[in-house]
């Protein structure tokens, strides 16, 4: 300890020496980042707004930066009057986002899919730092020229697969200098594009930053690699978006209700529900949130500003998955003072924007024909509003759990105003489900009225091999489960019944990864699974359960509680389609490059597994100590991994990936559609609260809505309609 002690005190008093020696001049703008680490760290500063100005001020044998203040707009200039100042007066210059005033062409462009690589293991010494480590520096701008021979690249952007390292070598055709030096001058080190503000950028993963700026600046400073210094503050107030809670930190006992309350306060400071319509911008009230529904979230494009562009188009889904949340904190709020009424109102907003007021019922498609108010696809709900190819498009897992928020969503508001909804779209997505409980799990509507409903209902689809994926199938199982226990209606059971005999007779040789992987096909069978158990007690049945569940546990961390994605299993059909150089970022892919990557989905795997986790354990009757085990620490992983801002804009969300050993935000950004950084409204915030609020309450999905809603008399009705 007295060892440790003493190191710590050398390093101080070395940089308490270095920093009261060394004055630092530099080109820039005072809220660069680099440059508040340095004023902190006790340098004395000195900074300038051209970069001729800084070098002539600049004292022989002294340090200059060059930090680019008008980034992204302009590069700054390097010209040869400033090179000779430079070597005149042996100045050490760190130069970022510039362009030669030697005459040749240099372009500005913009990252698009390419991630930063390190190509020079010697410069940065740190094992962390091998040749082909990747990192990311999101939408960052940088500067391109034909000419970069004779140069000492130390890191490059590439277009590359992988998740903490390169799948292929380099270089490809995606390939393009970062930071370098030039062979016939070891004082200046090259950056085409601006790295010192990598904390507002949110660059990714942060620690390596810190250590890469770091080590920029030590060079300088003339110490060698072996013998670093932190300038930079490592503390964790540093980064822009933070987890709730660090890994081992002890939380409040009310955590849980702080969670969903979190997500709740994202939704309203976000954005989402406050979009570009006109009504939200003039009434700033609760109150008139969600009337024109919710957009779709943040995309994973982080530009250098730290802000993230959002995906602005109208999902079903989403929209009532968000009613769905608010109902749950509504539902949470009644016995507290203030009753929590103004969250009823929001949820009523948006499902009835999606429902009684919009077009994403009985799957109309105005550009194609008048629709088809009295056949085929009456009652079948639209998935987007966005465009005219959207409108047309059925999805089944969609809908599925589009009827889903819609149950609780009346459950927990405890009115009946959508019943008529509910058994309506339940019954129009079972005649368009095969005798063996299978169908297509999507289609267009124009498809279903030529085809006619009997083609489906008729049909079996047990044999189309890419129908055993839970992720397309499974919750509309669960759909037909719950309405048969509600209602009687025995076709639901049937239907449900056959197909999950079918998936659990050929578990897992006929299952099939989706492109995202493994691990969520089993958080996503649990629910069907567990509610079959509710309707229909077996000690087979129960194995089912046990079964899927086993298989899922078997990913689960023992430290933090969270999913390892799973790309190949022994047993599976197939392996999920992992990215190469050439088409990372050109189809839904996994987050992971290997099985062993420490990364969990919240978009596809561990959303669903705390929903399925929980119904699982109430549908166990003896309260099975190992599946309360796996869903407290679930639970408490979830609770610890949501993000904690300044920026209200991103504080209470959930992204869509983690990485549970960096305990940060980080993956293989593959995905053509919803990579790391991407929020969704539906899905991933709207589950995760949902099940949180359950939990809380120590109750089921299951028991909540059953006792709180009867379609019975509803659906009867429409039976005779329907068939």
């Amino acid at each position: 300890m007295q060892a440790v002690v003493l190191f710590v005190a050398c390093i101080l008093f070395h940089l308490l020496e270095l920093s009261s020696a060394k004055s630092i001049y530099a080109h820039c703008n005072e809220n660069n980042d680099l440059i508040k680490s340095l004023a902190s760290s006790g340098f004395k500063l000195h900074l300038f707004n051209s970069l001729l100005k800084t070098v002539e001020e600049a004292e022989l044998n002294s340090i200059v930066l060059s930090l680019a203040p008008l980034y992204p707009k302009y590069p700054t200039i390097l010209s040869l009057e400033i090179l000779n100042v430079v070597r005149k007066k042996n100045i050490k210059l760190y130069i970022e986002f510039f362009v030669f005033d030697d005459g040749d062409r240099a372009n500005v462009s913009q990252i698009n899919l390419e991630r930063v690589v390190v190509q020079s293991s010697s410069f940065f010494a740190d094992p962390k730092f091998y040749n082909g480590r990747i990192l990311t520096a999101h939408k960052s701008y940088f500067t391109t020229k034909d000419d970069t021979d004779e140069t000492d690249m130390l890191l490059v952007f590439s277009k590359v697969a992988g998740y903490d390292n390169c799948t292929l070598p380099l270089p490809n055709i995606n390939t393009y200098p970062l930071l370098y030096l030039m062979n016939n001058s070891s004082n200046i080190l090259y950056s085409t594009s601006k790295l010192s503000n990598f904390i507002t950028s949110r660059f990714s993963p942060y620690n390596l930053w810190t250590n890469i700026l770091d080590r920029i600046f030590n060079f300088l400073l003339g110490i060698s690699n072996k013998e670093d210094i932190h300038y930079l503050p490592l503390s964790y107030e540093a980064p822009i978006i933070q987890t709730m809670y660090t890994m081992n930190e002890t939380m409040p006992s009310n955590a849980i209700g702080m969670a969903v309350d979190n997500t709740i306060d994202w939704f309203i400071n976000s954005g989402m529900l406050n979009s570009s319509f006109k009504l939200h911008k003039k009434n700033t009230k609760l109150t008139a949130f969600g009337k024109l529904g919710v957009i779709e979230g943040f995309t994973t494009s982080i530009l250098p500003d730290g802000s993230q562009e959002k995906a602005r188009a109208l999902r079903n889904d989403c929209i009532t998955e968000t009613a769905m949340v608010f109902a749950m904190k509504y539902y949470l709020s009644i016995d507290t003072p203030t009753s929590g009424e103004k969250y009823k109102v929001v949820s009523s907003n948006l499902l009835n924007y999606a429902w009684i007021h919009g077009t994403f019922l009985n799957g109309f498609f105005p550009n194609l024909s008048p629709g088809d108010p009295n056949g085929n696809t009456f009652g079948l709900l639209k998935w987007d509003d966005s465009t005219t190819a959207s409108i047309s498009t059925f999805y089944k897992d969609d809908s599925a759990r589009s009827l889903l928020a819609g149950i609780a969503v009346s459950a927990l508001l405890r009115t009946e105003q959508y019943n008529t909804v509910l058994a309506s779209s339940i019954l129009s997505n079972l005649r368009i489900t095969g005798v063996n409980g299978f169908g297509p799990p999507s289609s267009s509507f124009l498809e279903i009225i030529q085809n006619g409903w009997e083609s489906y209902y008729n049909n079996d689809f047990s044999n189309v091999g890419s129908n055993y994926s839970p992720h397309y199938q499974c919750y509309m199982w669960a759909v037909y489960l719950w309405g048969y226990q509600n209602t009687g209606y025995q076709p639901l059971y049937d239907r449900a019944y056959n197909a999950i005999e079918h998936m659990m007779e050929h578990y897992p040789a006929y299952w099939i990864p989706t492109s995202n992987g493994i691990t969520m096909q089993r958080a996503r069978m649990l629910l069907p699974l567990a509610w079959l158990v509710n309707v229909n007690r077996t000690e087979k049945h129960v194995n089912w359960l046990h079964t899927v569940m086993n298989g899922l546990l078997e990913r689960q961390d023992d430290l933090t509680g969270a999913f390892r994605e799973e790309i190949s299993a022994k047993g599976w059909n197939r392996s999920a389609r992992i990215p190469n150089n050439n088409d990372y970022g050109t189809f839904e892919a996994p987050l992971n490059q290997e099985n062993t990557d420490p990364v969990s989905d919240l978009l596809y795997t561990s959303n669903f597994a705390l929903i399925g986790l929980n119904e699982a354990y109430h549908s166990l009757l003896s309260k099975n100590h190992t599946v309360a085990k796996s869903l407290d620490k679930l639970k408490d992983f979830l609770i610890r991994i949501q993000s904690k801002s300044k920026n209200k804009m991103y504080s209470g969300a959930y992204f869509r990936a983690f990485d549970f050993e960096k305990w940060e935000v980080w993956g293989s950004d593959a995905d053509a559609g919803w990579g790391v950084w991407s929020v969704e409204t539906g899905w991933t915030q709207t589950w995760i609260a949902t099940a949180l609020g359950l939990n809380h309450l120590n109750t089921s999905f299951w028991e909540v809505t059953q006792k709180n809603v009867n379609l019975q008399e509803e659906l009867e009705g429409w039976v005779e309609y329907f068939f």
